[in-house]
């Protein structure tokens, strides 16, 4: 009586199963690969997020400083007949301001004492009150900044000046940063880049665990 041989094929559930974990071991690969790239992406934009708000925070507290000084309270007085008024109208300014060159600017350069040449001024906005002339200033580098125009601007001092002038370039620093941090050119490459590269690793992945999980039943078809 003949003995057949046992076959040494393993049945094709035994070689799934042996097949399995490489499959396994991909996949887990994958899913390091992609949480990578994604977790990296978010960190990212939190830490960005981050700056914006601190330059921000900068930029707009120089700037209320600014408007602080620029704008002090003048002494207002009552016209009498016996007072030397020169009057300024329609106003006291023109309409508009150019944008100081906040990186470069010296206010003091720009001080004009016109109306110190009067003891008193006033203008058709405020009639019935005068103001000392000596006390007052115009500055086109800080025009920018007048929120009343109705009333004339206080005359500044040298350290108040020397004060804005470094304000101005806290201004031109922390609106130069802004523009770089809140430019998307290459952190949006690196990022598209990063996710393209998790999208290729997952097909890859998906396309060889297919080929391991279907291999035995070509073998055996």
């Amino acid at each position: 009586m003949d003995t057949v041989a046992p076959s040494k094929e393993r049945p094709l559930t035994s070689a799934r199963q042996s097949l399995s974990r490489p499959l396994l071991i991909l996949l887990a690969l994958f899913v390091v690969a992609l949480s990578g790239p994604v977790s990296g992406y978010a960190q990212n934009d939190t830490s960005k997020e981050q700056q914006i708000a601190a330059v921000q925070s900068k930029l707009d507290e120089a700037v209320a400083r600014v408007k602080a000084i620029v704008n002090q309270p003048v002494t207002h007085l009552t016209r009498t007949p016996d007072m030397m008024v020169g009057v300024y109208g329609p106003g006291w300014f023109h309409d508009g301001a150019e944008k100081p060159d906040f990186a470069n600017v010296d206010i003091r350069s720009t001080q004009d004492l016109l109306y110190s040449k009067y003891p008193y001024v006033t203008s058709d906005v405020n009639p019935g009150e005068v103001f000392i002339g000596s006390d007052l200033e115009f500055n086109s580098a800080t025009k920018y900044f007048y929120t009343d125009r109705t009333v004339p601007k206080k005359r500044l001092t040298e350290a108040e000046m020397r004060e804005i002038n470094q304000l101005y370039r806290t201004i031109a620093q922390s609106t130069e940063q802004l523009e770089q941090l809140k430019g998307h050119g290459g952190s949006s490459f690196m990022h598209i880049s990063e996710f393209t590269g998790g999208a290729i690793l997952m097909i890859v992945s998906l396309i060889f665990g297919g080929l391991f999980f279907v291999w035995p039943a070509l073998q055996t078809s």
